[in-house]
């Protein structure tokens, strides 16, 4: 792997480990940036869909995706959680 591979993916790294870092915290901005992120994950996702079709590649890429996007969503808007997070 070349370094223009390499630092995408580590900029990724270090955004992730951040942000779960954060969430570890109980960070007002990880929360907000966890759920815009999920939120547009979702958006962008359906688009895809939409614009290419349903086949079954697809499906197979893009169901799970949209699945955890929701669960993430659906978590962070928990009582319990924005009660943690003072939200």
């Amino acid at each position: 792997m070349d370094l223009l591979t390499l630092m995408p993916l580590a900029s990724l790294m270090v955004i992730s480990f951040a942000i779960a870092y954060g969430l570890w915290k109980l960070k007002k901005w990880a929360w907000a940036l966890s759920f815009s992120l999920s939120v547009f994950g979702i958006v962008s996702g359906l688009a895809v869909s939409f614009m290419v079709g349903f086949t079954e590649s697809i499906l197979f890429q893009n169901v799970p995706r949209l699945l955890i996007d929701l669960l993430v969503v659906f978590l962070l808007l928990t009582k319990d959680v924005r009660r943690a997070f003072r939200i």
